[in-house]
């Protein structure tokens, strides 16, 4: 705990200095989001000091202010309400410090505009300002005199008779991390836009108010008139590009608004970035964020080093030579990195993990073996090793990846690493449209109802790490409705196959009919479809019925020598054979049989004429028979 003691003695001298003369207001920014026609919700966020902050300084309510541009004139004002109370987060949860703490303090409220009144082309602003700021603020003249304006620009309403829709950039966050001195400082401070609208960061020079030198900085101001404002102006070696000095000065990223700095003494500094917002190349708004940053002496403490190695099995493989591009080779060969972190502190806790260049469209990040371990525990100096390995599927575009690999410990307020890039290309893989094709030269593609429809296909794709699934896909369509049709979907590795199966009812219509088969391949995250389109055909119902003979002549001589009513009647589809009945001229019945092929002998029967009946199951046929001896 003894490295804490300059920071901590900071600290309570920064708070002692606080509560001579402070309104506690760290910061903060306006929104307005837009509801329905002329309906918006307005925001004012706080970042208040909230150990020093007098609870008398945290208002309930407090009013903003609606004006035009161009001619000054206010417009409207609203009431907005304390909504909500919140810390904002350290970086690391062992960082925190009861001595350093911030809230943030959410004001809200809906407000009506009437766009008819709001449209003047050179637009509007909505400012709210409290006097005062921190008398001990490093980087400004005269802080305990001057005031803190809350800033937020937006359009006119209508444009050429038209409505414009527009919300102002939503999302901000803030650190509630201190900063070292000598040590470099990252933290996000940007927000996203709810239209789509393009977002350009920058620094700017704090605004100052009109609410100066009030006897009791507790007091609400009521401006008594409008911006422009003035800014505050800046000691001698400050401005607005050097509102943090040191190696390397404050700046904002233009597209993310992160900022960095690394900082050259300790000291309380305030600054300001303004985000603009841009619609089709049009500036259409901004809105100003202030903080303020604390910086203090820290404990040296060195950054974790990492090192890599080319592909290659762990301490065989050759050190990795930046700037030179890794080629994987195709799998399933070995294509793993070999990863060695190092820290120069005891029981140091290193976090190792993988980005993408954001410059270039997000890859399937590479795995770790390890993603966190602790080194020189117990005063033992080791390393924390670990393989960064390349699935099959990573690069088969071909195209050079860049990869961040990182080593982090958990220092405070934020952590020390150490970054080595690499750029990795696979061997650009095939990517061929499977194929589906009958396998079968016997496949049956017409048949009369009572029949089977049947074929097999397969479907191919001969590409590398490749599913590869078949299947029918308009069984349901209406044309087959009421009929049974059997295609299992099938899945397999660069090749699957299946066989369709149609037991025509005897209810199916002839004509032609339309199966649609279809191949699709998978691989590593990309799908590629083949459809194809099989004419079968159901042929009309067989109506023949060939009339059995009318005589036959028992007499053994090998000619017409018995009756075989059966076997001249072909049974149409669905017909189920019953039984045969024979009876004499007198309707005594003298034979009968189930059996569909049943022979009449006409045995010991008398010459003469007979009649048979054939029943089946929808319909009996009749007719005559002459026994001749």
């Amino acid at each position: 705990m003894a490295f804490l003691l300059p920071l901590l003695l900071l600290l309570f001298l920064l708070s002692g200095a606080f509560q001579s003369r402070a309104t506690h207001i760290v910061g903060g920014q306006l929104q307005m989001s837009h509801l329905s026609a002329g309906r918006y919700q307005i925001g004012l966020t706080l970042y208040f000091d909230a150990v020093n902050g007098s609870p008398n300084a945290r208002q309930t309510d407090l009013p903003v202010y609606f004006y035009e541009k161009r001619t000054r004139l206010l417009k409207d004002s609203v009431t907005l309400d304390l909504m909500s109370t919140t810390n904002v987060a350290y970086s690391g949860v062992n960082c925190q410090l009861s001595s350093l703490r911030t809230d943030n303090l959410t004001y809200e409220a809906t407000v009506n505009l009437n766009p008819a009144r709001y449209t003047d082309a050179g637009g509007y602003y909505i400012s709210w300002e409290r006097c005062c700021r921190n008398g001990i603020i490093t980087n400004i003249q005269l802080p305990g005199d001057a005031a803190q304006v809350f800033y937020l620009e937006f359009p006119a309403m209508q444009r050429g008779g038209q409505p414009f829709v527009n919300s102002s950039p939503e999302g901000f966050t803030a650190s509630g991390d201190y900063a070292c001195v000598e040590s470099p400082f990252r933290a996000a401070f940007g927000g996203t836009d709810p239209d789509g609208d393009s977002l350009v960061y920058d620094l700017v020079t704090p605004l100052n108010g009109h609410a100066r030198s009030l006897p009791n900085a507790l007091i609400q101001p009521r401006p008594a008139r409008p911006g422009p404002y003035q800014k505050v102006r800046w000691l001698p070696g400050f401005d607005s590009l050097n509102q943090i000095t040191g190696p390397q000065p404050l700046t904002v990223n233009r597209q993310t608004g992160e900022l960095a700095f690394t900082a050259g003494q300790p000291g309380l500094y305030v600054f300001a970035v303004r985000c603009t917002e841009y619609r089709a190349g049009r500036r259409i708004g901004e809105v100003r964020r202030e903080f303020q940053q604390v910086v203090v002496n820290c404990p040296t403490n060195p950054a974790p080093s990492l090192s890599l190695t080319q592909l290659g099995p762990p301490r065989q493989a050759l050190p990795y030579i930046p700037g030179s591009v890794i080629q994987l080779p195709d799998p399933p060969a070995f294509r793993c990195l070999n990863l060695y972190a190092v820290d120069g502190d005891n029981n140091s806790q290193l976090n190792l993990r993988v980005i993408a260049d954001p410059a270039q469209p997000t890859p399937s990040l590479p795995s770790l073996s390890v993603t966190r371990g602790v080194v020189n525990a117990n005063g033992r100096r080791d390393t924390l090793i670990a393989t960064l390995c390349f699935d099959e599927c990573f690069g088969r575009e071909g195209a050079a990846v860049r990869l961040a690999i990182i080593a982090e410990d958990r220092a405070c307020p934020q952590p020390n690493r150490d970054t080595v890039w690499l750029t990795v290309q696979s061997r650009v893989i095939p990517d061929t449209r499977p194929t589906i094709s009958i396998i079968d030269s016997a496949a049956t593609f017409s048949s009369k109802p009572g029949g089977t429809i049947t074929f097999p296909f397969i479907g191919l794709d001969p590409d590398p790490l490749t599913r590869v699934t078949v299947l029918a896909t308009n069984l349901t369509d209406p044309d087959f409705r009421g009929q049974t049709i059997i295609c299992p979907t099938r899945t397999g590795d660069n090749a699957a196959s299946t066989r369709l199966t149609w037991p025509l009812s005897c209810t199916m219509k002839p004509g032609d009919y339309d199966l649609r088969l279809q191949v699709y391949s998978e691989a590593c995250s990309r799908l590629l479809t083949t459809d194809t389109v099989m004419r079968v055909t159901v042929l009309p119902p067989d109506t023949t019925f060939i009339q059995p003979p009318n005589i036959f002549t028992p007499n053994a001589d090998g000619l017409n020598d018995d009756f075989r009513p059966a076997a001249g009647i072909l049974a149409g589809c669905g017909q189920e054979f019953r039984r045969l009945r024979i009876f004499n001229r007198w309707g005594r019945e003298v034979f009968t049989s189930p059996e569909r092929m049943a022979v009449w002998t006409g045995d010991k029967l008398s010459a003469g004429m007979y009649f048979y009946f054939l029943e089946y199951s929808d319909r009996t046929y009749k007719g005559w028979v002459e026994l001749v001896r």
